[in-house]
């Protein structure tokens, strides 16, 4: 079991995770989870929610920890993640200051070490933690021919070799 003494008192850690109950595949995902951190002294209780109590917790982030699914470019906004009311209650005044100043910033080394910094800062901190993104998803008509692969970095990539079969 995890534990610390803290002024003479045991404390361990229990967790409450949240997960849509009508998402079989986060419900799983949540089980596991639960596991592999029980393994370790960290008890966690699962909470199975309904769709309508689910958003309730993402607007009003009233939750310890939600398995949830974000939708993203590829090169998302860090607003939407570490930026005021973000999802993950997330707060970091260094991050939030070094945001705002990119805002006015043009100067790329300037912007390579801010973005240093905020990594930094994050991997510190892990406020949030990606489990999987679905790279292999992409629509395409059944006259298209070549490799139609997307990757981290492209939806076309390979777009060079693609071509039509008629």
């Amino acid at each position: 079991m995890w534990q610390k003494e803290i002024d003479g008192r045991t404390k361990t850690i229990n967790i409450s995770l949240s997960v849509s109950k009508n998402d079989e595949k986060r419900v799983k995902v949540a089980e596991e989870i639960k596991k592999q951190l029980e393994a370790v002294g960290i008890k966690v209780s699962i909470e199975k929610i309904s769709d309508d109590k689910y958003q309730k917790y993402l607007e009003n982030h009233n939750y310890e920890m939600l398995l949830t699914g974000i939708y993203t470019s590829l090169s998302p906004d860090l607003t939407s993640f570490l930026g005021e009311n973000n999802l993950a209650n997330y707060k970091n005044d260094d991050i939030m200051y070094m945001l705002k100043e990119l805002n006015d910033v043009t100067d790329e080394n300037i912007l390579h070490d801010k973005y240093e910094k905020i990594i930094e800062i994050y991997e510190k901190d892990v406020p949030y933690i990606g489990l999987y993104r679905n790279q292999e998803m992409v629509a395409y008509s059944n006259t298209f021919r070549g490799d139609v692969t997307p990757n981290n970095y492209s939806l076309y990539y390979n777009f060079s070799k693609w071509y039509r079969e008629y």
